[in-house]
């Protein structure tokens, strides 16, 4: 995705330190969401990989943004969940993830959060984890 927090910070990481990104966007390519995101959004557009499943000019709601979340599960090899809320998007990429059999590693951090509940919904599932270091998600992705 290309969401403020730690989407961005995955982005801004691999970008700056020469490696390749993608971000699968719920809305046109001819529109960043958030705006916040539009220099982001451009510089993957020029010189890494943007897809979206909208076409240019699309009016595009929230309710969209779970059609981009099966696409990301679809094309990644795990979901890795470092914060999501109760109401957060990323509960619906968990979701389509599960479905179509790739890992989600859901952070200890987010498992330990007393204010959500969504988290043990997911634990137990097959292809569920709760990482205790990243070595094991490289290890579960890279093989």
């Amino acid at each position: 995705g290309l969401a403020l927090g730690i989407d961005e910070a995955a982005h801004d990481a691999a970008i700056e330190h020469g490696g390749r990104t993608i971000a699968i966007v719920g809305t046109p390519l001819d529109m960043a969401y958030p705006s916040a995101h539009a220099e982001l959004h451009a510089r993957i557009y020029r010189d890494h990989l943007l897809i979206s499943p909208f076409r240019p000019g699309t009016r595009t709601s929230p309710g969209d943004f779970p059609e981009r979340n099966k696409i990301m599960a679809q094309l990644s090899r795990a979901t890795v969940i470092i914060e999501a809320g109760d109401a957060s998007g990323t509960v619906h990429q968990a979701i389509e993830a599960v479905k179509v059999g790739r890992p989600v590693f859901i952070a200890q951090s987010v498992l330990d959060d007393a204010t959500i509940t969504w988290p043990r919904r997911f634990m137990g599932q097959p292809g569920v984890h709760a990482p205790t270091a990243s070595r094991e998600v490289i290890a579960a992705v890279i093989g």
